[in-house]
């Protein structure tokens, strides 16, 4: 089976789909010594270089600068001409043009795009209402991250229903425990900041609700002043962020009370994840959720949205709580910071929850919608 996949989420720094999609081809490589694999992308994968079934193919010209372009343009002549025969779209958008004879699945991470589309990117405002309906009902099988977001798929289009297959997402092994004392010296010197921290990570856009998060903190420094905690936000600037260091000036906020950090390297977010006493994640919607479940594999009690992904996902191994609310989330993270016995059950609990999401099971069930794919085609 010759099998092409869109590998422009890997493009500049992983995070989202790009941690996804990278963790799932590693293992593939590993577990799958009977296909071939093209992977199209605008620049080398290296990983990849010097395997024989592993084969890159370069876009060039304008169909480096986009993936949804390449996909509504060229892909259809590059899968033929690669005599493709089965097309992988791990960001949930197809090539309108494919002919039957190449079969495709897509993976669907969340319905942002229907649930809060003033959330989204400009671009992807005008990509999804043009191809994700389409991309959705053409799909041989769509991959659903969580349970969650499968039920979303369900109402959008009832009809699909019966080629939908959940598959979690996993958590790296490289998120482990290690000496909390180490980490917060670590990161105490390495981003010159306390070694008491309150900790999220998060692309700084609308639906991670940052505005609430500073918000909950100032309640929180403010009616215990005592409590002597930095918060950090860790993560890549996103889009319609404006509003968020609008609100950090607004509450009169200032670096020693909270600092961004912006993009962290995976190395040292294993340190900063360890180091912190808690770890929050405040998202309006998500449709799974990775920091929450690397935190947990650190070792640190974790406090998030009462969203149904999370009651799915983090189960009570999280507290979870209210995010359209500030003065909730600073009393739980309160609760954890005080409560010695509640932040060590979170903790325990946590080592157990990230047992069940595991990258070389996500991979192998994926490859098994391959197979099955294959096999319907084959049997006619």
């Amino acid at each position: 089976m010759r099998i092409g996949i869109d590998t422009y989420p890997l493009i500049g720094q992983y995070a989202g789909i790009g941690i996804y999609l990278y963790n799932i081809i590693k293992y593939l490589e590993k577990i799958d010594k009977e296909n071939e694999y093209f992977l199209y992308a605008p620049n080398a994968i290296k990983s990849f270089e010097y395997n024989p079934k592993w084969r890159i193919r370069i876009t060039k010209g304008f169909f480096n600068k986009s993936g949804t372009f390449w996909k509504q343009t060229r892909a259809r002549k590059d899968l033929l001409k690669d005599k493709i025969d089965l097309f992988w779209a791990p960001n949930a958008i197809l090539p309108a043009n494919l002919p039957n004879s190449i079969k495709t699945v897509l993976t669907v991470h969340d319905l942002t795009y229907v649930l809060y589309p003033k959330t989204l990117k400009w671009d992807n405002k005008i990509i999804f209402p043009l191809f994700f309906r389409k991309s959705l009902k053409k799909a041989g099988e769509i991959i659903a991250v969580s349970e969650s977001t499968a039920n979303e798929i369900r109402k959008f289009i009832p009809e699909i229903n019966n080629k939908i297959s959940i598959i979690y997402e996993g958590i790296s092994g490289r998120f482990k425990l290690i000496d909390k004392y180490e980490a917060k010296k670590y990161i105490s010197k390495e981003f010159n900041i306390s070694q008491k921290y309150i900790l999220t990570v998060s692309t700084l856009e609308p639906r991670k609700n940052l505005n609430n998060l500073l918000k909950a903190f100032l309640i929180l420094i403010r009616d215990n002043p005592r409590l002597d905690y930095q918060l950090l936000i860790a993560g890549g600037s996103g889009w319609r962020n404006s509003n968020i260091y609008k609100t950090y000036q607004e509450l009169n906020l200032n670096s020693k009370q909270v600092k961004f950090l912006g993009y962290v390297h995976s190395d040292d977010l294993i340190e900063l994840y360890s180091g912190a006493e808690i770890f929050v994640f405040s998202s309006l919607y998500e449709g799974f959720g990775l920091p929450p479940l690397e935190a947990m594999a650190c070792g640190t009690p974790v406090v998030a949205s009462n969203i149904p992904v999370f009651r799915e996902i983090l189960g009570d191994a999280a507290l979870l709580v209210d995010p359209f609310a500030p003065e909730k989330i600073a009393n739980a993270i309160y609760r954890v910071l005080t409560d010695n016995a509640l932040a060590k059950n979170l903790m325990q609990k946590g080592i157990e929850r990230i047992k069940l999401f595991s990258w070389e099971t996500t991979a192998k069930e994926t490859l098994g919608i391959f197979e099955k794919i294959i096999r319907r085609k084959n049997n006619g």
